[in-house]
């Protein structure tokens, strides 16, 4: 990620965050998703993006 800037960035890792934060729903259930789709809380996915995002470089 990073070679992307701006735009693509972001949405690579929105779309990171949100696979990170749907496996950590499936893992509240645990891992059993025959009662129902494990629901991800927006929150998990803000707390991934932010954490799959590496600092910008300059250069």
């Amino acid at each position: 990620m990073s070679t992307l800037r701006g735009r693509a960035r972001r949405a690579v890792s929105g779309y990171v965050a949100g696979g990170r934060a749907a496996l950590r729903a499936l893992e509240r259930t645990g891992y059993d998703p025959l009662p129902g789709p494990p629901i991800g809380a927006r929150r998990d996915v803000l707390v991934q993006m932010l954490g799959a995002a590496p600092p910008a470089t300059t250069g």
